[in-house]
C-alpha cells in the first residue's frame, strides 16, 4: 500500500509555492536602521528571501505537511512526478538573490 501524498498532485506543489512566494513578496521583513546626516531612524522594508527551508517552514506554519523530504528523495519512486516541479522551484529559490 502506497504512503498517503499529502500534497495530492505536482500541480498543487506548484500552487502551493506559488501562494509562498506571494507570501514572501507580500510580508517583507521591518528593518530599523539610521539614515541621512543626521542619522534619521527609520524602519525600511527588506524583502524575505524565497528559500526551500522557507517554503517547507511556510507550508507546516500553514498546517500543510511539516516538510517535503519523501518529495524530494522520490522515496519508494512514489514521487517521480513531483520532481519537475521541485526542481524548477529550486531554481526558482536560488536565482532568487
Amino acid at each position: 500500500m502506497g504512503r498517503h501524498k499529502v500534497i495530492e498532485s505536482p500541480e498543487r506543489l506548484k500552487e502551493l509555492f506559488n501562494e509562498y512566494v506571494n507570501w514572501v513578496k507580500d510580508n517583507p521583513f521591518m528593518v530599523h536602521d539610521y539614515v541621512g546626516k543626521d542619522a534619521d531612524s527609520v524602519e525600511r522594508r527588506k524583502q524575505r528571501p524565497i528559500t526551500w527551508v522557507g517554503f517547507e517552514a511556510w507550508l507546516d506554519r500553514e498546517g500543510i505537511v511539516t516538510q517535503l523530504t519523501h518529495y524530494e528523495q522520490n522515496a519508494n519512486n512514489s514521487y517521480t512526478e513531483y520532481l519537475p516541479i521541485i526542481r524548477a522551484c529550486k531554481k526558482q529559490c536560488s536565482s532568487d538573490i
